[in-house]
Protein backbone atom coordinates (compact mmCIF):
# COMPACT_ATOMS: atom_id res chain seq x y z
CA UNK A 1 0.00 0.00 0.00
CA UNK A 2 3.03 2.06 0.80
CA UNK A 3 4.53 1.13 -2.62
CA UNK A 4 1.27 2.82 -4.19
CA UNK A 5 1.41 5.83 -2.49
CA UNK A 6 5.23 6.44 -3.45
CA UNK A 7 4.61 5.47 -6.80
CA UNK A 8 1.12 8.00 -6.69
CA UNK A 9 3.04 10.29 -5.08
CA UNK A 10 7.00 10.15 -6.14
CA UNK A 11 8.22 13.53 -4.54
CA UNK A 12 6.78 12.83 -1.37
CA UNK A 13 9.57 12.62 1.37
CA UNK A 14 7.14 11.23 4.22
CA UNK A 15 6.14 8.02 2.27
CA UNK A 16 9.50 7.50 0.66
CA UNK A 17 11.04 7.71 4.27
CA UNK A 18 8.36 6.03 5.91
CA UNK A 19 8.98 3.05 3.44
CA UNK A 20 12.62 3.10 3.46
CA UNK A 21 12.29 2.53 7.11
CA UNK A 22 9.68 -0.28 6.62
CA UNK A 23 12.06 -2.08 4.50
CA UNK A 24 14.79 -1.89 6.74
CA UNK A 25 12.49 -2.97 9.59
CA UNK A 26 11.65 -5.96 7.31
CA UNK A 27 15.05 -7.23 6.74
CA UNK A 28 14.92 -6.11 2.79
CA UNK A 29 18.10 -4.15 2.79
CA UNK A 30 18.28 -4.20 -1.20
CA UNK A 31 14.93 -1.68 -1.06
CA UNK A 32 15.47 0.48 1.67
CA UNK A 33 19.14 1.17 0.05
CA UNK A 34 17.11 2.02 -2.94
CA UNK A 35 14.45 4.40 -1.13
CA UNK A 36 17.30 5.96 1.22
CA UNK A 37 19.22 7.05 -2.00
CA UNK A 38 15.97 8.51 -3.27
CA UNK A 39 15.97 10.71 -0.45
CA UNK A 40 19.70 11.54 0.24
CA UNK A 41 19.01 12.93 -3.72
CA UNK A 42 15.67 14.72 -2.27
CA UNK A 43 17.11 16.21 0.61
CA UNK A 44 20.67 16.45 0.25
CA UNK A 45 21.06 18.64 3.50
CA UNK A 46 19.60 16.06 6.18
CA UNK A 47 22.44 14.19 7.19
CA UNK A 48 20.15 11.39 8.55
CA UNK A 49 19.36 9.85 5.62
CA UNK A 50 22.82 9.25 4.68
CA UNK A 51 23.39 7.53 8.27
CA UNK A 52 20.43 5.23 7.68
CA UNK A 53 21.61 4.66 4.37
CA UNK A 54 25.27 3.25 5.40
CA UNK A 55 23.32 1.65 8.23
CA UNK A 56 21.31 -0.02 5.82
CA UNK A 57 24.69 -0.92 3.56
CA UNK A 58 26.61 -3.05 6.71
CA UNK A 59 22.66 -4.61 6.82
CA UNK A 60 23.05 -5.73 3.52
CA UNK A 61 26.47 -6.71 4.12
CA UNK A 62 26.29 -8.62 6.74
CA UNK A 63 23.11 -10.58 5.20
CA UNK A 64 25.20 -11.36 1.65
CA UNK A 65 28.24 -12.41 4.02
CA UNK A 66 25.78 -15.04 5.55
CA UNK A 67 24.56 -16.12 2.23
CA UNK A 68 27.82 -16.31 0.99
CA UNK A 69 28.77 -18.68 3.63
CA UNK A 70 25.97 -20.80 3.61
CA UNK A 71 26.35 -21.18 -0.21
CA UNK A 72 30.32 -22.54 0.71
CA UNK A 73 28.85 -24.80 3.49
CA UNK A 74 26.76 -25.87 0.25
CA UNK A 75 29.67 -26.33 -2.14
CA UNK A 76 31.45 -28.17 0.31
CA UNK A 77 28.49 -30.71 1.31
CA UNK A 78 28.02 -31.21 -2.62
CA UNK A 79 31.78 -31.99 -3.13
CA UNK A 80 31.49 -34.23 -0.09
CA UNK A 81 28.84 -36.26 -1.47
CA UNK A 82 30.38 -36.75 -4.83
CA UNK A 83 33.61 -37.75 -3.38
CA UNK A 84 32.65 -41.24 -2.62
CA UNK A 85 31.21 -41.51 -6.42
CA UNK A 86 34.63 -40.43 -8.18
CA UNK A 87 36.18 -43.68 -8.48
CA UNK A 88 32.89 -45.11 -9.57
CA UNK A 89 32.09 -46.17 -13.28
CA UNK A 90 30.27 -42.91 -15.01
CA UNK A 91 26.36 -43.41 -14.09
CA UNK A 92 23.69 -41.13 -14.00
CA UNK A 93 23.73 -40.41 -10.14
CA UNK A 94 27.89 -39.63 -10.51
CA UNK A 95 26.70 -37.28 -13.34
CA UNK A 96 24.09 -35.94 -11.32
CA UNK A 97 26.21 -35.37 -8.21
CA UNK A 98 28.77 -33.53 -10.32
CA UNK A 99 26.62 -31.20 -11.57
CA UNK A 100 24.89 -30.33 -8.49
CA UNK A 101 29.03 -29.67 -7.23
CA UNK A 102 30.10 -27.87 -9.96
CA UNK A 103 26.35 -25.80 -9.56
CA UNK A 104 26.79 -25.21 -6.12
CA UNK A 105 30.73 -24.22 -6.29
CA UNK A 106 29.26 -21.56 -9.35
CA UNK A 107 26.73 -20.18 -6.39
CA UNK A 108 29.26 -19.98 -3.59
CA UNK A 109 31.69 -18.17 -6.23
CA UNK A 110 29.03 -15.95 -7.21
CA UNK A 111 28.01 -15.62 -3.22
CA UNK A 112 31.70 -14.62 -2.54
CA UNK A 113 31.81 -12.18 -5.35
CA UNK A 114 28.46 -10.16 -3.64
CA UNK A 115 29.66 -10.29 -0.58
CA UNK A 116 33.15 -8.75 -1.35
CA UNK A 117 31.12 -6.26 -3.06
CA UNK A 118 28.72 -5.39 -0.36
CA UNK A 119 31.38 -5.58 2.43
CA UNK A 120 33.23 -2.64 0.54
CA UNK A 121 30.33 -0.80 -0.28
CA UNK A 122 29.74 -1.22 3.53
CA UNK A 123 33.09 -0.09 4.34
CA UNK A 124 32.73 3.26 2.15
CA UNK A 125 29.18 3.71 4.19
CA UNK A 126 31.34 3.06 7.55
CA UNK A 127 33.46 5.92 6.37
CA UNK A 128 30.73 7.98 5.75
CA UNK A 129 29.23 7.06 9.44
CA UNK A 130 32.09 8.33 10.75
CA UNK A 131 32.85 11.46 8.79
CA UNK A 132 29.27 12.75 9.56
CA UNK A 133 29.62 12.02 13.54
CA UNK A 134 33.20 14.05 13.32
CA UNK A 135 30.73 16.59 11.10
CA UNK A 136 28.59 15.98 14.30
CA UNK A 137 31.04 16.54 17.15
CA UNK A 138 31.56 20.59 16.62
CA UNK A 139 27.82 20.92 16.49
CA UNK A 140 27.86 19.32 19.52
CA UNK A 141 30.14 21.09 21.44
CA UNK A 142 28.61 24.46 20.11
CA UNK A 143 25.15 23.47 21.66
CA UNK A 144 26.98 22.52 24.37
CA UNK A 145 28.92 25.67 24.40
CA UNK A 146 25.74 27.72 23.65
CA UNK A 147 23.36 26.36 26.35
CA UNK A 148 25.95 27.04 29.21
CA UNK A 149 26.11 30.52 27.51
CA UNK A 150 22.58 30.69 27.80
CA UNK A 151 22.55 29.44 31.40
CA UNK A 152 24.41 32.41 32.25
CA UNK A 153 23.15 35.02 30.23
CA UNK A 154 19.79 34.20 32.27
CA UNK A 155 21.55 34.05 35.42
CA UNK A 156 23.14 37.69 34.72
CA UNK A 157 19.30 38.96 33.08
CA UNK A 158 17.83 37.46 36.81
CA UNK A 159 20.99 39.44 38.13
CA UNK A 160 19.94 42.73 37.01
CA UNK A 161 16.09 42.22 37.35
CA UNK A 162 16.80 42.12 41.04
CA UNK A 163 19.40 44.85 41.46
CA UNK A 164 16.78 46.91 39.40
CA UNK A 165 13.75 46.05 41.80
CA UNK A 166 16.53 46.48 44.55
CA UNK A 167 17.36 50.18 43.28
CA UNK A 168 13.46 50.91 42.36
CA UNK A 169 12.63 50.13 46.26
Amino acid sequence: MLSTKVLEFPNSRAATSLLAYCYYYVSDFQNALQNYERLMKMCPDVDEYRFYYAQALFKAARTKGLAAKKAAEDAVAKRAAFEPLKSAPPSPEKMAAFKAMKEAMKKAKAARKEFKEAKAAAQAGRKEVRDLVKDAAPLKMKAKRLSVAKKYIGRGVAFEESAGVARAR
